[in-house]
């Protein structure tokens, strides 16, 4: 894996994301998935670009609870965006934060 000093800025993403699922994810031990949960993954989408949609990680306990009858508009704070690649295919993007909210 290739990860690139390029980061994007939060405010690119545009001015909604809107939570659509939530699932946990887990820690590796010499590339084998354990059982043993480090935190979940809060799943966009952006309006803003045809609703695609990105995985933000926050490491810890679950901090919502996905809403099962509509999207909601969420907020991230300290959110990090990277650029990086696998074996040379084409850049794709990986999203940390600290903390979400429902706005």
């Amino acid at each position: 894996m290739y990860a690139s000093k390029i980061r994007i800025h939060p405010a690119s993403l545009g001015s909604k994301l809107l939570l659509t699922a939530i699932e946990p994810y887990y820690k590796y031990v010499n590339n084998d998935k354990t059982t043993e949960i480090c935190g979940y993954k809060y799943i966009v989408a952006l309006p803003e670009y045809g609703f695609d949609k990105l995985s933000i990680k926050i490491q810890g306990e679950k901090q919502l609870d996905c809403p099962t009858d509509d999207f909601v508009a969420v907020e991230f704070t300290s959110l990090e965006i990277k650029v990086y690649s696998i074996d040379g295919r084409a850049p794709r993007l990986t999203a940390k934060a600290e903390a979400v909210k429902i706005v």
